[in-house]
């Protein structure tokens, strides 16, 4: 069910449970403006109530446009029944049939390996998600990261370098990276990146590196202005220059972006089975923060079922390693 506006209490008290009592009735106060001037959207809401009426669990479809969305983490009230928990993940098909009445062409969803349970991943399988792979993040204050002193690279935004290009660039960095989505369309997601609610979408956002002249790096960097949360969208070195070192140049101009863009805490992650990628993060000495599964759906598949028991059959994918 859609969550409402009388149960909105209720809803925050779930979902920022780990929250000070004031900062809850902030996030209150914050939603229902959002709710009532249009910004938000209950639809895209989801919860479950027990027997008596009370909420145990939620889910949110974020539609970021451009087709894309995302879906967040399934949130349950601790101590509930197993039963009642499997139950909650018919949530996921109530927020992807939302997402398709909204013509959304493609959901991403990461889930903490440690509220992992199977009849999660059986639900996310049923509805036509597909297991990407384990994803590692990672976080620090951004006062605590490298400067890019030294630097070969030469940067430019793409306010003088033009969205084709930095499209293009998207494009060639992502070749053969563990992260790379082969049939994901550069413009769309350059796009649903830049559009994304909250975060800073300036053309200062997107920098192209150059060395002697080339195009050899791309760095999108992105803070979220009213409370200083950061991240490095993405980042990579065409492949013709790489093996030579530049992936730290990289990511450090990343850093100067969240800097010039008044970030405060730096949010990263990649694919477990990034290596280069792990390794920056280790020397720049961000802290490992959780592990995730990340799963992904698209419009052309066909969904499996609809999450009733009958069914929900066994369900093989991933298990709660680490």
């Amino acid at each position: 069910m859609k969550l409402t506006l009388d149960r909105l209490e209720a809803y925050v008290t779930l979902t920022k449970a780990d929250k000070t009592e004031e900062e809850r009735r902030k996030e209150i106060e914050e939603l229902g403006h959002d709710f009532k001037s249009g910004k938000r959207n209950l639809e895209d809401y989801r919860v479950m109530e027990d027997t008596e009426g009370q909420i145990i669990a939620s889910i949110r479809i974020c539609i970021l446009g451009e087709g894309f969305s995302v879906l967040t983490e399934l949130v349950t009230r601790k101590g509930i029944p197993d039963t009642e928990r499997d139950r909650a993940t018919s949530l996921i098909f109530e927020a992807v049939e939302r997402a398709r009445t909204s013509n959304v062409l493609e959901i991403g969803t990461r889930i903490d390996i440690s509220v992992f349970f199977d009849r999660y991943g059986l639900a996310l399988s049923q509805a036509g998600f597909v297991f990407r792979g384990a994803r590692i993040e990672y976080k620090s204050r951004v006062t605590e990261l490298p400067e890019e002193q030294g630097t070969p690279i030469k940067w430019e935004s793409m306010d003088t370098v033009g969205f084709e290009m930095a499209t293009r660039l998207l494009w060639e960095v992502s070749q053969g990276q563990p992260d790379a989505d082969p049939e994901e369309d550069p413009a769309q997601a350059l796009k649903a990146f830049l559009d994304e609610p909250d975060l800073n979408g300036t053309p200062e956002c997107v920098h192209v590196g150059f060395l002697d002249g080339q195009p050899a790096a791309l760095v999108i960097a992105q803070v979220n202005p009213s409370t200083g949360w950061s991240r490095i969208t993405h980042m990579g070195i065409v492949p013709t220059f790489r093996g030579q070192g530049l992936g730290k140049w990289a990511h450090r101009h990343g850093f100067a972006m969240i800097r010039a863009q008044k970030g405060e805490l730096y949010h990263g992650g990649c694919s477990a089975e990034n290596a280069a990628m792990i390794a920056l993060f280790k020397r720049h000495g961000c802290k490992e923060v959780v592990r995730m599964h990340e799963w992904k759906w698209k419009a052309s598949r066909t969904p499996l079922g609809t999450g009733s028991d009958q069914e929900m059959g066994e369900f093989r994918g991933p298990q709660n390693t680490t």
